[in-house]
């Protein structure tokens, strides 16, 4: 009996997991994304610079690896993240649905983007910032 419970049980974490979540391939995210949504933030004002930062940018992954980062904003605390982060490369770890945003020399250590796509939009989360987006992607 305990091991078909175990099955069922192993059964709906496989079904909910490919329903809920599904995978992100490379080229799914290859191209110019912005942002639609807003779908998760930290509630500390000291941060909204950075949310109005993110909230106006563009995020640029070229097939060649080269990074492009740029937004709207006129906050200089974000001018900062820009230059950190502009005209870097990209990497993609499939397995943990991680963007890695730097150079080799670093470990592409600069950021990084849990990627996701839920009710078929990509979700860019931030690391470590409490930041999600709804992404959609630019023509």
């Amino acid at each position: 009996m305990a091991v078909n419970n175990a099955l069922v049980l192993i059964s709906l974490l496989i079904f909910s997991n490919n329903v809920l979540g599904q995978n992100v391939s490379k080229n799914d995210i290859v191209g110019s994304w912005k942002v639609k949504r807003i779908v998760q933030k930290p509630e500390n004002p000291d941060f909204l610079p950075i949310l109005d930062g993110f909230s106006k940018a563009t995020f640029e992954f070229h097939e060649s690896q080269n990074f492009r980062f740029s937004t709207t904003s006129e906050s200089k605390l974000f001018t900062e993240v820009i230059g950190m982060v502009d005209n870097t490369k990209w990497k993609y770890e499939p397995t943990k649905q991680l963007i890695k945003i730097g150079a080799e020399e670093d470990g592409f250590s600069i950021m990084g983007i849990y990627v996701s796509k839920e009710e078929g939009y990509l979700q860019f989360h931030i690391d470590e910032s409490g930041l999600k987006f709804e992404m959609t992607q630019k023509k």
